[in-house]
């Protein structure tokens, strides 16, 4: 459970050293490259650009959000198992 505490709520708004959520950049870091607000993560692997977001994140993540990520994170797993079952049973025959 999320710290809703005013010195924890207090905390995050005013650490320099807390990092971002998407990219791990600090609060300080940002500050002096006079940073735009967006930030994006890269793949490790290709070094491209693997996905971007409008504004750094340094807020905790709240309840609701961490519920509708899983939610979301379930329904891609569901469709990726769909798709499988289909490639299985008729994309092999239709590629062919």
């Amino acid at each position: 459970m999320t710290d809703t505490s005013p010195a924890a709520v207090l905390d995050w708004r005013t650490d320099p050293n807390r990092k971002c959520l998407h990219c791990g950049a600090t609060r300080r870091d940002t500050i002096r490259r006079r940073d735009e607000p967006a930030c994006g993560t890269t793949d490790p692997h290709t070094g491209e650009l693997d996905a971007e977001f409008p504004r750094h994140r340094f807020k905790p993540w709240t309840e609701n959000e961490l519920a509708a990520h899983r939610q979301q994170e379930h329904h891609i797993a569901q469709q990726m198992g769909d798709m499988a079952a289909w490639w299985d049973r008729e994309g092999r025959h239709a590629v062919a």
